[in-house]
């Protein structure tokens, strides 16, 4: 039997996985694993939280993404707005945004931050956006 979470599935020498990973480690604390090899990779560790995050959420990848900034030209998609962003910044929220119809999960193109937000804000609906734009130019006058 084991000696620590009898509940739980075990590994080796009696212990669960947790316990036996959290023994290794203490035991092995030079060994380049786990959250110390992405400490020492910063690079690929934004690398990899962008590819996890694009994917889980888009069902993309960034070769994907790329191909749509390329297509855009690096502008927002909203032809009021066409903020030039970069292909590839080092903070997602200074990137250009994957808009995507959340009923459908249909990828639209790529909004710059504030026109995602905005949009989201919006509850993307059309009726409420042109009521806007009606507002804002009877408020012009």
């Amino acid at each position: 039997m084991a000696d620590c979470h009898p509940d739980r599935k075990h590994r080796g020498k009696g212990l669960c996985n947790s316990c036996y990973v959290l023994a290794w480690m203490k035991a092995h604390p030079e060994a380049d694993t786990g959250n110390t090899w992405l400490r020492n990779r910063p690079e690929r560790r934004r690398e990899l939280g962008r590819r996890g995050h694009l994917k889980a959420t888009y069902g993309i990848t960034p070769d994907e993404y790329a191909a749509m900034w390329e297509q855009q030209q690096g502008l927002c998609a909203n032809p009021g707005c066409r903020t030039f962003y970069p292909p590839d910044g080092d903070d997602y929220r200074k990137a250009l945004h994957v808009d995507h119809n959340h009923e459908t999960g249909q990828i639209r193109g790529l909004l710059c931050p504030g026109c995602n937000i905005a949009l989201g804000m919006a509850g993307e609906n059309a009726e409420r956006l042109l009521g806007l734009i009606e507002y804002l130019r009877i408020c012009e006058n």
